[in-house]
């Protein structure tokens, strides 16, 4: 599901509406915010993947906030700008996020780590 705008004065009920789905599994936000993503990680346990897309004008200081405010293992980042860049890799950002989450649980990538690059 890919979610491309959420109203401050939805958030809630956004994150209630998705702990609803019974088969979310992967999830991409836009225009998000921190309060949207920690709540949907702390609500949603059946989440596998939590894909944060960035513009790269604020990646650096959304990275900064993210990896300070959790350390779920479902959380991917990939900035906005790198997307077409994936066109010329072998693979797609959903299966690049389920491999760095893979990478993660077993240890080989710090947990607080979100930045993915598209040719992981």
């Amino acid at each position: 599901m890919d979610l491309l705008h959420i109203p401050p004065t939805a958030i809630s009920s956004t994150v209630l509406f998705l702990t609803e789905i019974p088969a979310l599994t992967h999830l991409c936000l836009h225009n998000w915010t921190l309060d949207v993503a920690s709540g949907i990680l702390r609500q949603c346990s059946r989440l596998q993947i939590l894909l944060v897309l960035l513009g790269s004008s604020h990646s650096e200081r959304m990275l900064d906030i993210i990896s300070s405010a959790t350390t779920d293992v479902r959380c991917v980042v990939v900035a906005v700008d790198s997307l077409n860049e994936w066109a010329g890799y072998k693979h797609d950002f959903w299966t690049g996020a389920e491999a760095f989450v893979a990478r993660k649980r077993r240890g080989e990538v710090g947990v607080a780590a979100h930045w993915l690059e598209p040719w992981w």
